[in-house]
């Protein structure tokens, strides 16, 4: 649903007007490996490697992964997220910043460069005035928030994925579905790895331990923002390279047999390696092509593969966040097949549990009728209860998993250190606020409810859909224009740090034997 009118989104706070395209199709398929039975073969154990291959035939007429799109940058969005929960640390950073250029090059006899340090200045377009060029920095840099939007707008213009400060970007479907995410958050990694290089210079080049002690600390804060980055961003696709690169970023899943308990049949244990749901903190992206086919680019997890045997501190010491305070325990099944009605009794059960990845949660599934067919094959349908989605006024339960916002939505800010959630396609039966956000939205049970069809004799699916829709929240986005004086000066304030500071550090580097 691409926004038609962008601009107007971020200037006038108008609603998004979208215009559907579409299907675009891909086929999900799954291959399980290094099989191991278990317990007197009462458990299974697989890892499992998944592939998406573009499907024509259940796309639209005439489109391709191609085309381009105009939509939000859900990165972008987490990026500044980031930026505002650190924007105390950055103010803290940039005022220390400051007040060592200050000193160090304002404090002198020379008090150079002149334009920083004194008034009556003159450099190209930039004319004096009765304040220093370093005290003009100051007095624009006063704030928490002005320090942080700025910081953010100067790494999103910075951005050769973006090249702008608007969240909006244009490009194909097939780099906005497979790995496209990661480019702004690896612009953002960049510009922070440079403060850090610059960092190291000012430190090797001063020797109060005040100063010093300052130094650190900002770095500390730098590689905080950065390792926040670096986390993982939502709603990517991926294919793996091979059976090896899903051995290495997937741990195994531990399912029954129905052996020992047939009731049981199908029944998560672990999901891979986990009793109740983790999210690793960290991410990181090879490089590769965005075809979407072998050899895309794919997440790396920087996190150890889960060990079952950890206990909640081991698991945070390797990188592993707990999600819903740890109470989200592993279980239901995949959906491929639950407990044959022919084991008890003849009757279809009443509800159903699946683990859905997509939100790390197991939910239930309800019976809706049992009269759907397939050929001669007579078919239950079990599809998801409003009351899943539901906010804490209607279902109070629903206070663990973060609903606090309107009925429809399901939070995972917390996976993703961002506002994003995930709610049924056009806002299916959702509250009226969040279908009235939003113009060219056209719900339809029959193509955006989420289902599974189980032939209940063999407690085999037979045939499913399943929809989400990924929503990302977009408040106040707008940063501060940054008047060509301001904009000058920062800049050959950058300059003037980097010919002081860096510039020492190499003579020093020089005189100790140091090459680099």
């Amino acid at each position: 649903h691409p926004p038609q009118n962008s601009a107007d989104v971020l200037t006038s706070a108008a609603k998004p007007v979208l215009v559907e395209i579409g299907p675009l199709a891909y086929r999900e398929s799954w291959q399980r490996f290094d099989v191991d039975f278990s317990h007197g073969s009462n458990t299974v154990a697989y890892t499992t490697h998944k592939t998406y291959t573009f499907d024509p035939s259940q796309t639209a007429p005439g489109l391709s992964p191609k085309d381009t799109v105009t939509n939000m940058d859900m990165a972008a969005v987490k990026l500044r997220s980031l930026f505002k929960a650190e924007a105390a640390l950055l103010k803290v950073s940039v005022d220390s910043v400051l007040d060592l250029v200050d000193s160090e090059l304002c404090q002198g006899d020379s008090k150079s460069p002149v334009y920083l340090c004194t008034t009556g200045w003159s450099v190209g377009p930039i004319h004096n005035s009765t304040m220093t060029g370093l005290d003009r920095i100051k007095a624009w840099l006063a704030s928490d928030t002005i320090v942080y939007t700025t910081l953010f707008k100067a790494t999103l213009c910075s951005s050769e994925t973006l090249g702008g400060d608007s969240p909006f970007v244009t490009r194909s479907i097939q780099d906005i579905l497979f790995g496209s995410e990661s480019d702004v958050l690896d612009d953002a990694v960049a510009a922070l790895d440079r403060l850090s290089d610059l960092l190291l210079g000012i430190e090797s080049s001063v020797s109060n331990p005040t100063a010093v002690a300052l130094i650190d600390q900002i770095a500390l804060n730098t590689a905080t923002l950065r390792d926040g980055i670096r986390t993982n961003a939502p709603a990517l696709l991926y294919n793996s390279s091979g059976l090896e690169a899903s051995r290495r970023y997937n741990s195994p899943t531990h399912v029954k047999t129905g052996k020992k308990d047939r009731n049981g049949v199908g029944t998560i244990k672990l999901y891979q390696n986990m009793s109740t749901m983790h999210g690793c903190e960290n991410v990181l992206y090879h490089e590769g092509s965005v075809s979407g086919g072998a050899g895309a680019d794919e997440p790396v997890k920087e996190c150890q593969s889960f060990k079952a045997s950890w206990n909640g501190g081991e698991a945070a010491e390797h990188g592993w966040r707990s999600l819903w305070d740890g109470m989200e325990g592993v279980g239901g099944t995949d959906g491929e097949r639950f407990k044959p009605a022919s084991w008890w009794f003849g009757e279809a059960s009443d509800k159903v549990h699946v683990l859905f990845d997509t939100v790390k949660r197991v939910l239930p599934l309800t019976k809706k009728s049992s009269d759907q067919m397939l050929e001669s094959l007579k078919l239950t349908r079990y599809a998801i209860p409003d009351r899943v989605l539901s906010s804490i006024d209607t279902v109070p339960n629903n206070g663990r998993y973060d609903q606090f916002g309107p009925d429809g939505l399901a939070n995972l800010t917390y996976q993703y250190q961002t506002d994003t959630f995930v709610s049924r396609p056009h806002f299916l039966d959702a509250a009226s606020v969040l279908q009235g956000s939003l113009v060219g939205l056209h719900p339809n049970p029959s193509l955006h409810e989420t289902y599974l069809d189980v032939e209940h004799t063999s407690g085999l699916t037979v045939r499913s859909q399943v929809r989400w829709q990924l929503v990302s929240l977009l408040t106040d986005w707008g940063l501060p224009v940054i008047g060509s004086t301001i904009s000058d000066l920062l800049v050959l304030a950058e300059e003037a740090v980097w010919d002081h500071f860096c510039s020492v550090s190499e003579e020093k580097g020089v005189e100790e034997g140091v090459e680099e």
